[in-house]
This record gives C-alpha cells, structure tokens and sequence, in this order.
C-alpha cells in the first residue's frame, strides 16, 4: 500500500516533464510549473537566443514567464526562480520511506537536510585515547587525517599543517574539498561518457587524416603498378629485339635470292662454254665471266656486312641503382599531443561539464569513527544524477508527441524515419514530403518544418548538428543543418535510388535499395561507391538498416520475417527470426539492438544475436505497431504505423525513457 501511495505520489507530483526523471532542485514559475534547476537552465540557454530577452515561454503550456531582471545572465536565471518547497519536501518525504525510515506524514513539517552543524543536543559516543587513558578523542586533526584527544592535540599536534578541530567544524571546513572531488568524479564520467558516444576531437581528426592517408597510398600503389607495367613492356621490347636480331629483313632475303639466282645462272652459262671446247668463245666470254664473278663476291661481301658479328647488353646506371637501393615510398609521421594541448582539451570538456550536466543534490555521508551514529554532508554540485540500484529496476518512463501542428489539416501521416537532435527530434514524414522538428521538453504548438520531396529515410552525421536524407526518387541524399533552423547544406547525387540510409564508420554512409536488384552499398561523403554486396539471394524486402558498434551492418527484411547481420564484406554473421514481420532497428553504444515488430511489440537482441527480451515494449505499452526506432543513451523515440492495415496514419511519436 505504501509503496503504491509512493509511486503515485511521484508520477503525479515528483516527475519533471523535460529530463522526465525525478525532480533535483526543483524550480517553481509563475505559472505554476516546475522543473529540475539544471533542466531549465538548459532550456533557458537554448531557447532564450537573445542577449536582451526579458521574457522565455514555459516549456509546458508556452505562455510567457518574465525573467528575473536585465542584469542577470541567462545562465542564472533558473537559480533565481524560487525553490518548489512543496516538492521538496514531497521529495524528502518519499525518500524517507525508500530507505526504508520512519513514517513520516504528508502534513509534516519540512525537513531539514540541510548542511552545517548539528545542534547542541547531538550525542557522541566517544572513543578514549590508547596513549592518554581515561581521555575522550574528541577532536580530528585535518593535517595527519586522525583522531586525537586533546593532551594529544596539545604535545603532538601544533606543527603547520596541523588543525585539530572538532568533529561537525572538521566536517564543514572538508566540505569544499568534498564537492571540488564530486565535481572531478562527474567530470571524468562526462568524459568517459563523451568519449564512449561521440569519440575525441583527436579521434576524429586522426580518422579523417588516416583516410587520407590511406588514399595517398593507394595513389601510389597504382602508379607503381603503371611503372612496373611499363617495365615489363619495355623488357619485352628488348627481348623481340634480341630475338629478331641477326635475322635478314624479306627485302634483303629476296635480294639474296636474285643473287643467288644470277650466280647460279653466270656458273651454267661458262660450264657450257667449256664443255663446247670453243677456243674463241671462251676467249670471248673469260674476261666478262671474270668481271661478274668479282661484282658476285662483292654483293656477297656487302651482304655478310650488314649482320651482326653478336650482341651486348649493358643496363642503365640510374636505372640499376634505383633497383639496389629504391627509395621510401612516402614518408609517415604521427605526430602525439602535447601536455599542453591534452590539458587544454580536458578543460574545454570539463567547460562542457558546467554548463551542460544537470543538477543534484550530492548526499555524503560522513560517519563518527567513535559512534554508531551517522550524519550526512550535503551540498549541491553540478553532475550527472548517480545511477544506484532503485534506478536500474525503476519502470520506463513514457512521453508522446503529436507532429501535427494546429493549423494543419492533414489527416494521414508516414513517419519512416527518426533521429534525436539535442532536446528535440527529427521525423521525416514521407506521405506529406516534410521534414518535422519537435521538441521533447514539452507539449509545443507549432513545430518547425522543412519542404523535403520523397524522404525515404535519415540519419545523424558525424556534426551532432547536421543529418542526411535520402531521396530515392532523384537519387541524391541532402544533408540539413540543424543549427539555427532547418535548411538544406549540401546535395549528394548517387548513381542508384536508396531508400535506407545510416552513417558507416563516420566517414562513409552504408545504404541499402529494395527496389530492382536487392544491394547493399557502402558510398562515401561524394556518392561513390566503394564497397557493393549482393544480396539478391538473402534480402527480399529490407526495409531498415543500423550499424553496431563493431562496424556490422543489421538488416530488417519484412517479407522475409528476419534480421540479418553482415559485415561490410557481405558474409553473414548470424540472423535472427522474430514471431512477426520486423520493421525499425536501432542500435546503441553498448552493443544493444532495438527491432520494432508489426505485432506491437520491440525486442531486444545482443550484438551476436541472441535475445535479450522479447518484449522490452509491448502493447500495454500504448504503441500501435512500432515502426522507425531510434536510440540514445537510456533513451528511444519509435514512431507508429497506425491501426490502419494497409496505411500508415499515425501522427504520434513516442518517447521512452528508461
């Protein structure tokens, strides 16, 4: 029973409607609102652009509320709107009864956890001193860190760094450095955080500069392979050439033949004139015989001139010492940051830390060595709120947004794809050819809106500003800024029509078609693509893609029934086939993976496939058939298909917090 007092308790009174958590340091408007100091202060930062704004809108009802004054920053405002007592003590009192204490009723006074000492009546049971027995140690030397009673105070305790104080002044002097080490904790964990979701500045810079890298050498492996193809053709040439050498030319081989012919003929001719024994004739006939065999032998001679005697090939100098000793490639240099930058980076994250973590009540306990009694140091810091065990078993918390602003008189929707933004998300709404911005802090009425013509699908880039859109139908992708308003940045033209969009490993974007051929194509920033993987055989209807934290790449095929992993070589890493048709997919940072089913249900798989709840949401839940899904840390926004069979009609988006 009172567990259920509590409950309801919280839900209606205790839930601040923009983290949609608990309520730290509850801030009262005018208008009767509250909300988390640090939640509104981030609000105030984002929706109050103007340096000489008096007045902001209330994130629930959008009236106006006056600020508190034109001298104060807009970094301060939300410190200066009054504390919520009723919710604090509501607070104090639901608390009271999760630890378990003692019963405290609604109309009790409120209840003073606040720092400094305690009252005059507080009981110590003291220990007594080993060194002066019979003395109590009722003092705390901040120096050396330890007890001491006040003979040892006197004789061992009044160098410099010693201070002996008494227990609740030791206690409010630590306080300080108690809070500046809370404050260090939260902000290493922001940074963990930073660089578990988005990656260093350096990490993304060195990955920019490894693809280029990584260019330049593929540049030159295919100029060495020109050279060597070069190479290979003049040594070719060289070996026609030593083979050919020597041989006679056809011209010079009929020639021969004339030759040949005419000696043959001149032999006959004089063989004959011997034979008649004709003194005359061969008187007549030597001396012209004579002549032509002298012109024979210098034909022959002329002809023995003009083939080679042998052949030497010598190689080029420059060339052979090019072979023995080939220079570097190219040259790499890695270059590391210095102490000095590092320094500079951890600032600016720990600047990041104050102005963007929320704020909560630091609660530290600090326990009497010599009593069984404890008290608690509270102060207030800036952080992450601490996550204990309440919070891991605590329920979902559910929000729903209606995209349809209230001068439109639009009656059918098609909300395919979705992204978060800040506090906001971003839903493409293809029936209506509209990209819609709207806020997750609160009930809005109007949401901001850009002209897309045929979005088919949208994905978060590398600038947590900016998002890609693909256009199947003119075969281009735009990216839009999210800046300042929504507007287009730059046009991507693709070579096929993609209808399913994510970005790949920063850099490049991996795309998948169900029209035609069935593909999966990895392209990069220009629309080039650089790996394609066929998949006509295992892919029938894919509707949605994401990409784990390893690179993989998650397919939901609707007619099929199933979702297939696959790396980017295309070989498939395990499927998974629900009880109904999947739809949106998502995956986070801790290798999670969301699949939407048309059976109003969402499950869970682990990164290797293996199911990790069946039904992470589900009808109860108020989500009529799940459709596009996506995910941030400890936090999802699905979009409906709508009752409808045949239609998609639903205009609601909801958002899980968990």
């Amino acid at each position: 029973m009172t567990q259920r007092v509590v409950q309801n308790i919280e839900n209606d009174y205790l839930i601040c409607s923009i983290c949609l958590g608990r309520y730290t340091d509850p801030r009262l408007l005018p208008c009767g609102h509250s909300f988390c100091r640090q939640c509104l202060s981030d609000y105030i930062q984002q929706t109050v652009v103007s340096p000489n704004a008096r007045t902001l809108k209330c994130p629930i009802d959008r009236g106006f509320v006056s600020g508190p004054g034109s001298n104060i920053h807009t970094r301060e405002w939300a410190s200066s709107f009054p504390v919520d007592q009723f919710a604090l003590n509501l607070l104090s009192i639901v608390n009271e009864q999760e630890r378990g204490g003692p019963r405290v009723a609604i109309n009790s006074q409120p209840i003073n956890r606040g720092p400094g000492p305690p009252s005059s009546g507080t009981s110590h049971n003291f220990q007594t001193c080993a060194v002066h027995n019979g003395r109590l140690m009722e003092y705390f030397c901040i120096g050396c860190n330890e007890l001491v009673c006040a003979q040892c105070a006197i004789d061992n305790h009044r160098t410099r760094r010693c201070d002996c104080l008494s227990f609740e002044e030791a206690v409010t002097k630590l306080q300080p450095k108690a809070n500046s080490l809370h404050v260090r904790f939260q902000n290493l964990i922001f940074r963990a955080q930073q660089l578990a979701q988005y990656g260093s500045p350096e990490h993304n810079s060195l990955q920019q500069a490894k693809s280029r890298a990584m260019e330049s050498l593929t540049e030159i492996e295919s100029n060495i392979n020109r050279f060597s193809q070069l190479c290979f053709q003049n040594a070719e040439d060289l070996r026609q050439e030593i083979a050919f050498a020597g041989q006679e030319l056809p011209s010079e081989s009929r020639q021969l033949a004339v030759l040949y012919d005419k000696i043959q003929d001149t032999k006959l001719t004089f063989d004959n004139i011997l034979n008649t024994n004709s003194t005359l004739d061969i008187l007549n006939t030597y001396r012209r015989i004579e002549s032509q065999a002298s012109e024979y032998d210098r034909s022959l001679a002329s002809t023995t001139q003009r083939n080679p005697r042998y052949i030497e090939m010598s190689d080029h100098a420059t060339f052979s010492r090019f072979l023995n000793n080939p220079p570097p490639l190219a040259s790499l240099k890695v270059k590391y940051p210095n102490r000095r930058d590092h320094q500079q980076h951890i600032n600016s994250i720990n600047e990041d830390v104050e102005h963007n973590a929320a704020v909560s009540p630091l609660t530290l306990p600090v326990q009497n060595p010599n009593s069984g009694n404890r008290r608690m140091l509270t102060s207030t810091v800036r952080g992450h709120r601490t996550q204990n065990r309440q919070d891991q078993t605590r329920s979902k918390s559910k929000s729903v947004i209606n995209v349809k602003n209230p001068q439109e008189d639009t009656t059918t929707w098609h909300l395919n794809g979705i992204v978060f933004i800040g506090y906001h998300v971003l839903v493409i709404d293809s029936y209506n050819n509209t990209l819609r911005k709207c806020s997750i802090a609160g009930t809005f009425t109007t949401h901001e809106t850009l002209p897309i013509e045929g979005p088919a699908s949208i994905t978060l880039m590398d600038n947590p500003t900016e998002v890609a859109i693909s256009q199947p139908e003119k075969k281009q992708i735009v990216i839009i800024s999210t800046d300042q308003e929504l507007a287009v940045k730059e046009t991507i033209r693709t070579n096929k029509p993609y209808d399913v969009i994510c970005l790949h490993q920063r850099t490049n974007f991996v795309t998948c078609s169900f029209r035609g051929a069935k593909c999966i194509d990895i392209i990069n920033r220009v629309g080039r693509v650089q790996i394609s993987i066929e998949r006509s055989r295992i892919l029938r209807d894919p509707r949605y893609l994401t990409v784990t934290r390893d690179g993989l790449i998650v397919v939901s095929d609707n007619e099929l029934r199933r979702v297939i992993c696959m790396n980017s070589e295309g070989q498939v890493q395990w499927t998974h086939t629900p009880n109904a048709a999947p739809w949106g997919v998502a995956s986070d940072k801790m290798g999670k993976i969301y699949v939407c089913l048309d059976n109003n249900d969402v499950q869970t798989l682990s990164d290797e496939g293996h199911v990790l709840e069946k039904k992470f949401l589900s009808a109860r839940d108020g989500i009529k058939m799940p459709y596009a899904i996506c995910v941030r840390s400890r936090q999802l926004a699905i979009t409906e298909f709508g009752s409808s069979l045949f239609t998609p009609n639903s205009p609601w988006v909801h958002i899980i917090s968990v």
